[in-house]
């Protein structure tokens, strides 16, 4: 497998040899931005930087993946799609760290192609706000950047030091159980009960919370483009069960792994229907983590690319009627990664604050013509009667322990691709 790796925070350029093979000191020192994506990936104990002082001198990229039981490959493919990720580029927030203030604080992560007109929708809203005597301090990032400026404020235990709402994308940031345990027990978190387009509340499913501790304002749905030049005689795939079971798409399937969020909606919800075999198929079909922008760009013309890949339904309205690709909805339903929120329930300000995020011309935006389906009523999703979506459930969510399901099988997925 060839990458070219260029790392753009830094004045080197690092073949992949030289990489894998070089110091994780030398390789991280002084580029906090790829810290943190190694942090997030992996290496925990680089968020204590005498770590990166003294280990990191002597322990190799490629030795510490070892150590860490971290499939090279998989990550390779990760640090490959975030050095090239336009996204990861620039983000204003990285830069320009700031105390909040105000009668409401608002943190969060978004999915990157919706933070800026929603960022542009809320600064309006903030400032006519002002003009009513609310002050409204916050901080979103796009989803890409991890969420661990946010989990110290939750790892101090302290709900005074919680942002009164808290947003994020994927099932990452709020269901870590022992984190959460202390504001769960004292009832600190309460959304009011709302009702939901009928996408998101009919007799297939329901994506309201029953205990109110959750509200879900919209979905990042992951769908099928299928190379139709490389099927080979195969049939295109119709379901995830038929994907992951059939036997017929082994080694040939391109699975988010850089895309992290996606990628635990993946195997949450894979694991709640199908358990460890889920998992193991998962690890069966993957071929390769191709960046669905790649995908798309490059039209399926390559041989070399995988049958399907697993992809947010965002990137397929770009690919070209011409191109070999062709979009499949799962007719068990598109795995959803939700977009969360919580308040906290001693903040009657807040409400005002979170019904912005609910009413219909936020969810448009939320929306944007189908793209991320919002649960705002009265949002026209533009959905097909077909275009079901498949989530894990409520029962599931509040009777286990979601944080400690994704590391198992993201553990499990890694060690099935190296047999």
């Amino acid at each position: 497998m060839q990458h070219k790796l260029s790392i753009k925070y830094s004045y080197i350029n690092y073949s992949p040899f030289y990489l894998f093979s070089n110091k994780l000191y030398h390789i991280l020192n002084g580029n906090e931005k790829l810290l943190q994506f190694f942090i997030n990936n992996g290496f925990d104990q680089l968020k204590n930087e005498k770590m990166l002082q003294t280990m990191g001198k002597m322990v190799s990229l490629n030795m510490a993946l070892k150590v860490r039981g971290i499939n090279k490959e998989a990550f390779e493919e990760k640090l490959n799609m975030f050095l090239n990720d336009e996204h990861s580029a620039v983000d204003k927030s990285l830069v320009e760290e700031k105390e909040l203030k105000g009668d409401v604080i608002v943190k969060g992560v978004l999915p990157c192609p919706l933070k800026i007109p929603i960022l542009e929708a809320f600064d309006k809203f903030i400032e006519d706000q002002k003009n009513n005597g609310l002050d409204i301090g916050y901080e979103l990032k796009s989803a890409n950047l991890g969420i661990d400026w946010i989990e110290s404020d939750i790892n101090s235990k302290d709900i005074d030091k919680v942002a009164d709402i808290m947003i994020s994308a994927g099932f990452e940031l709020f269901f870590d159980k022992e984190k959460f345990s202390e504001f769960f027990k004292n009832e600190s978190f309460y959304v009011e009960p709302r009702e939901f387009n009928k996408d998101f509340d009919n007799e297939k499913i329901c994506l309201k919370d029953p205990k109110n501790i959750y509200d879900i304002i919209a979905v990042v749905p992951c769908v099928f483009l299928v190379n139709e030049n490389n099927l080979n005689g195969k049939e295109i795939p119709t379901s995830w069960e038929e994907l992951l079971f059939s036997g017929n798409y082994n080694d040939s399937v391109a699975i988010p792994l850089s895309d992290l969020d996606m990628f635990n909606a993946l195997v949450v919800t894979i694991f709640s229907k199908w358990g460890i075999e889920g998992i193991k198929a998962l690890a069966r079909v993957y071929k390769k983590s191709l960046h669905p922008a790649e995908m798309v760009k490059k039209k399926g013309d390559s041989k070399n690319n995988p049958i399907v890949s697993i992809t947010p339904y965002f990137f397929t309205q770009m690919v070209s009627r011409s191109s070999a690709l062709k979009v499949v909805w799962p007719k068990d339903g598109a795995i959803v990664s939700p977009v969360f929120i919580m308040t906290k329930k001693d903040n009657e300000k807040a409400k005002t604050v979170v019904e912005f995020f609910k009413n219909s011309s936020v969810g448009k935006i939320l929306s944007s013509n189908g793209k991320f389906p919002t649960t705002v009523k009265g949002v026209d999703n533009l959905l097909e009667d077909n275009n079901g979506f498949l989530f894990c459930g409520w029962d599931y969510i509040h009777n286990n322990d979601i944080v400690k399901i994704m590391k198992e099988s993201e553990k499990l997925f890694n060690e099935e691709i190296l047999k």
